[in-house]
């Protein structure tokens, strides 16, 4: 089984060994350091969701990221869980 990561954060370096999606986000003037996905196309999430076809769907924030994630297994019947 190999992951796909979607993320607003990707990890720096080139050997990072797994494919990375990286979504949208956008900063809070009271923490800049501190970026919150915001997925503005759920079209092309799903896309990219379906051309990887997971077994699995693992969150770990309930942002918008998360929202999307679990509302993709609900319409798939792909298993979705969390560690928030």
């Amino acid at each position: 089984m190999e992951p796909i990561f979607f993320t607003v954060l990707p990890p720096s370096g080139p050997d990072f060994p797994y494919p990375i999606y990286q979504a949208p986000y956008f900063t809070l003037p009271y923490a800049t350091d501190y970026r919150m996905a915001l997925p503005g196309k759920k079209a092309e999430f799903f896309k990219v969701l379906d051309e990887f076809k997971p077994d699995l769907i693992h969150w770990s924030s309930p942002s918008l990221l998360a929202k999307y994630a679990t509302t993709y297994s609900k319409k798939r019947g792909v298993p979705n869980i969390t560690i928030y």
